[in-house]
């Protein structure tokens, strides 16, 4: 995956009101929350460093460690700023509004 790829946010092709859904290749060293800090700063047009941090909605090391040792099909969800967040696997990871969000 190249470095291009990894930043890109595409529009999702899923009609469940997902938003966005991007890659993360851990393989180039990028933790799973920063990940989804840099996807969600895309799509909400945000300055990552200007955005709520992520920890006021989950725990980032949690985040980081739980998909380390585990091959199987595993999903997290959770919310963060107005977006529900799900991440499948430790590598996709889709966006969608919360409901009622003003986005």
């Amino acid at each position: 995956m190249t470095e291009e790829d990894r930043n890109t946010v595409l529009p999702s092709k899923n009609t469940d009101t997902v938003l966005y859904t991007t890659w993360r290749d851990n393989r180039e060293g990028e933790s799973l929350s920063m990940a989804v800090i840099r996807a969600v700063a895309a799509v909400d047009n945000s300055d990552p460093l200007e955005m709520e941090p992520i920890y006021a909605y989950i725990d980032p090391d949690a985040l980081d460690t739980i998909f380390q040792n585990y091959d199987g099909n595993n999903i997290v969800e959770f919310e963060y700023i107005k977006y529900k967040i799900k991440i499948f696997n430790g590598k996709r990871i889709d966006i969608s509004p919360l409901s009622g969000a003003n986005n």
